[in-house]
């Protein structure tokens, strides 16, 4: 402890009560600015950043399920325009079979020779003209 006399009384002056008070106050101040900036770095970047990142999060899911959901609907045309092309091509199969088997009946059907409904034409005539005849008929055409 000091003592200092300023002429009308004497003052107590503690070096050491200062030194620890001022210190304290520069550490309060160090503390409150140091709490401000982290108070406005949460505030005005981290919560921000972390609210931005939850709505891709988010965007990323709706559309993600979107997407699934297109998949399955595509899944489901293409099934459904492959079963209309089997069964058209079955159609087609089913119409040729048809076809043959008519031509193999008409084809393989037995044949009854003594059938009466059948009925042999005679053999028709030939006509031939020999080469000799030919050119007399000419020769009368020209006189």
């Amino acid at each position: 402890m000091n003592f200092q006399s300023t002429g009308k009384g004497v003052t107590f002056f503690s070096s050491e009560s200062e030194k620890y008070e001022r210190p304290k106050d520069d550490q309060k101040e160090e503390f409150n600015t140091w709490v401000s900036n982290m108070y406005v770095f949460f505030v005005n970047t981290l919560f921000h950043a972390y609210k931005r990142e939850e709505a891709i999060k988010e965007k990323i899911r709706d559309d993600r399920l979107r997407s699934t959901a297109r998949a399955q609907q595509r899944k489901m045309e293409d099934d459904e325009l492959e079963a209309r092309l089997n069964m058209f091509i079955l159609r087609e199969e089913e119409a040729k079979r048809q076809d043959y088997e008519v031509d193999i009946m008409v084809i393989k059907g037995p044949v009854d020779v003594s059938s009466s409904h059948l009925t042999l034409d005679p053999p028709k005539e030939d006509v031939t003209v020999s080469p000799s005849s030919k050119t007399i008929t000419s020769k009368k055409k020209k006189k």
